[in-house]
């Protein structure tokens, strides 16, 4: 559980100000990045609750593909530690 920030927030602090009855689906993410796999999730749900039928195989693939970069990049990262490889790109921090 956590706080629901941004303008999902915001727009359910202004129907509870206003009092309008509302609702928000939140997809789980690790980030504050857009998340295609939280939002494949979420259209999910609605697909279930209204009976519709929206594809979401782009945005499991672009999932798949941030998450291969990502653990590409770990392990990069991981890599350099292990040489002992240190890079200067700022320079100024040392």
């Amino acid at each position: 559980m956590g706080t629901i920030s941004g303008i999902s927030g915001s727009v359910m602090a202004e129907c509870l100000l206003r009092e309008i009855p509302a609702f928000s689906l939140l997809g789980a993410t690790r980030t504050q990045n857009p998340d295609p796999r939280a939002a494949s999730a979420v259209i999910g749900v609605l697909n279930e609750l209204y009976g519709l039928s929206i594809n979401t195989d782009r945005l499991k693939e672009q999932a798949e593909r941030i998450e291969f970069e990502l653990q590409r990049l770990a392990e990069d990262v991981q890599t350099t530690e292990q040489k002992g490889e240190v890079k200067k790109e700022f320079p100024m921090y040392g």
